[in-house]
């Protein structure tokens, strides 16, 4: 494996730093301490810095106002969760299951800035919500047994 041109040894001696991740969570706060007024309301817009973390890159990207709406999105998505399970839907630990991996991704990576992985997530998250609004809604009604 030595003469391999594989470099997952090297790979795996930088996770234990966070393969990065720390050094690129600390420009995040440089950067933003550089930034201007406008920039930390309104973000900086697309731009190349990639700090392997959501929350961060919206902000830089799209401000305070961008961040807000992200966090309300993340609230929301956990209420609908807490929702299914009082309620006993079927697929509850399917979407809760959906949301952790979101999350934690979310967390190290850049789940809603890389556009493919967002895109199946929302797709998963349209096709679970849908039933669980029509199910919900044949409950109310009285045309569904719990």
């Amino acid at each position: 494996l030595r003469n391999s041109n594989l470099d997952w040894v090297d790979r795996l001696n930088s996770m234990e730093t966070g393969g990065g991740r720390l050094e690129r969570w600390d420009k995040f706060f440089d950067d933003m301490g550089s930034a201007s007024f406008l920039q930390i309301v309104f973000g900086h817009g697309v731009e190349t810095p990639y700090y392997h973390n959501d929350l961060m890159q919206v902000i830089y990207n799209s401000g305070i106002i961008g961040g807000c709406f992200y966090i309300g999105m993340c609230v929301q998505l956990v209420l609908i969760y807490i929702n299914m399970a009082r309620l006993n839907y079927t697929h509850t630990t399917a979407f809760g299951t959906s949301l952790i991996i979101f999350f934690l991704d979310s967390i190290v990576g850049q789940v809603i800035v890389v556009h493919t992985w967002t895109l199946q997530l929302v797709v998963f998250w349209g096709i679970i919500l849908g039933d669980f609004y029509r199910e919900r809604k044949l409950r109310r009604s009285g045309n569904i047994d719990v």
